[in-house]
């Protein structure tokens, strides 16, 4: 872990970040708050506290949200589909909420609760015998989606911090 305290500047795209080291102490009361009571770590709390306590000038998940476009059209296998955006936080959420009756986290879920909330097609797994790879929209909703700069912006924060 690094020196609590210290600061580095970070540039990622056209944006730099200024990080500054809570400490060892905070870090580890950080991962706590963000389990949940089965021990699951909760991504959109563990992200938010990263960006609220280590970033100088914080910065919040919905800050990496794209301007604009808001759908768009991908194929796969030959079927046309359309993909909504529906952000970053959004896709926290659902991470955070695609849990099975013990507490785990369900890709079975998950992607039930992906596709109804980012296609505007009505899918679900019950289709999943249609479509012969599946894994391929998945990829394409969460690459629409998810920020790149959020996750490069996160991974520095995680290497700057040691963890």
């Amino acid at each position: 872990m690094g020196k609590e305290g210290s600061k580095k500047t970070i540039s990622v795209g056209e944006n730099k970040y200024t990080l500054q080291n809570p400490g060892v102490r905070w870090y580890i009361k950080h991962q706590d708050k963000c389990r949940d009571r089965y021990g699951s770590t909760s991504r959109k709390k563990y992200i938010a506290g990263l960006l609220d306590n280590v970033v100088i000038n914080p910065v919040k998940v919905d800050d990496f949200d794209v301007k604009g476009e808001k759908e768009k059209k991908v194929t796969v296998n030959g079927d046309e589909y359309t993909v909504e955006y529906i952000g970053n936080k959004a896709i926290l959420e659902i991470e955070d909420n695609s849990k099975d009756e013990a507490g785990q986290f369900s890709q079975e879920v998950y992607i039930d609760n992906l596709m109804a909330e980012a296609l505007k097609e009505d899918i679900t797994m019950d289709d999943f015998e249609k479509l012969s790879n599946v894994q391929d929209l998945i990829e394409e909703i969460e690459n629409y989606n998810r920020s790149k700069e959020l996750k490069e912006v996160v991974k520095s924060i995680e290497t700057f911090l040691g963890a």
